[in-house]
């Protein structure tokens, strides 16, 4: 707008009356411009004027828009508001009526399987309880059967452990003497703990315990034989008497 006014300044002032015209009676040249001044100064402030109007009634009307636009996102917002609402109240009620339903048909359903829940457990029992009597019965006859094996096992260990005996050391009878009980059990303890201390010498390489054990198990070796005779003659002496008894052992001294 400052162009304008100055482009229209400047072309009045060109336009103006030459000198001859200033001869016939017209302003000079300074009346002239101070016309121009003036009237530049009349634009400008006109100028001002209608750009501080236009501005004026331009915030007004931003101002009206601005609330009118909040007035309706108001309005927008509100509806939204209340739509939620309504769309939540529908989504809690018919969750509700599901659970009800739900719950409803629980019962239902909890009420007429007790009793089938109730009817197995008493057949799993029962059954439960007739497979542990028949184990218990299976077990028990085992038991049975694996006692009355080992019993004719040891019975026939025994014998033939006696038998054995019998023909080595020429003994009479079905079955030994107490002293010779005895002195087989004195026998087997004194091997085993002779047999343990030679294995614990080799174990260490320990030669003089070595040799000693095997020295003491010769030495016990020997007793043994030595004790089994005596009791030998003791048996036949009270069987065959005193006099029978040196009779039999007399050859065999010799031999």
């Amino acid at each position: 707008m400052k162009r304008a006014v100055i482009t229209l300044a400047l072309l009045t002032v060109w336009a103006w009356p030459t000198t001859s015209a200033r001869a016939e009676g017209e302003p000079t040249l300074g009346k002239r411009v101070d016309a121009t001044k003036d009237s530049l100064s009349h634009a400008a402030s006109e100028a001002k004027d209608s750009a501080r109007e236009t501005a004026k009634s331009a915030s007004e009307r931003a101002a009206e828009v601005a609330e009118q636009a909040r007035e309706k996102s108001r309005e927008a917002a509100d509806g939204l508001s209340e739509r939620f609402h309504d769309v939540t109240d529908s989504v809690r009620e018919y969750a509700g009526a599901l659970a009800n339903g739900a719950r409803e048909k629980a019962e239902q359903i909890g009420g007429s399987t007790h009793d089938v829940v109730a009817q197995g457990k008493d057949a799993a029992r029962q059954a439960v309880q007739g497979l542990r009597d028949e184990a218990r019965s299976v077990l028990i006859g085992m038991a049975v059967a694996l006692d009355n094996r080992s019993r004719d096992a040891r019975r026939a260990a025994r014998i033939e452990s006696w038998e054995r005996m019998k023909s080595r050391f020429r003994l009479s009878g079905d079955r030994p003497t107490m002293q010779m009980s005895e002195e087989l059990r004195d026998h087997e303890y004194r091997l085993a703990r002779l047999k343990r201390a030679q294995e614990l010498a080799l174990a260490v390489n320990d030669q003089s315990g070595i040799s000693r054990s095997a020295l003491l198990l010769e030495r016990e070796y020997a007793r043994h034989k030595r004790r089994m005779e005596q009791l030998r003659a003791a048996d036949r002496e009270s069987v065959d008497g005193p006099e029978e008894s040196k009779a039999k052992h007399k050859p065999e001294a010799r031999r």
